[in-house]
């Protein structure tokens, strides 16, 4: 686990998520009745075949999906970074 994957796991939990962390996506983080699956991308990266192909899957089944980017240098700290929903923006307070 990188860095920044390690940041955003210590924010899920902090948010009150349990996080797995051995899977596909990055992380399985739930927390009452909600799941959801966070892939990290750094701000360049973007998922493999496979991994857009199982994203696609599981948002087609209806799960919570979201890749979080990681900001660039003169974004604001990482509680505040943007975080895409599968294909479509959405902000940190989808989460709470």
């Amino acid at each position: 686990m990188n860095c920044y994957e390690k940041e955003i796991k210590s924010i899920l939990l902090d948010m009150g998520y349990e996080v797995l962390e051995k899977g596909w996506p990055d992380f399985l983080a739930f927390k009452n009745d909600r799941m959801i699956f966070v892939e990290c991308k750094s701000e360049k990266d973007r998922p493999l075949k496979h991994q857009e192909r199982l994203l696609n899957v599981l948002c087609a089944f209806g799960m919570e999906v979201y890749i979080i980017r990681e900001p660039k240098k003169h974004d604001p700290p990482s509680w505040l970074m943007k975080m895409d929903r599968f294909k479509k923006e959405g902000s940190w307070k989808d989460l709470e």
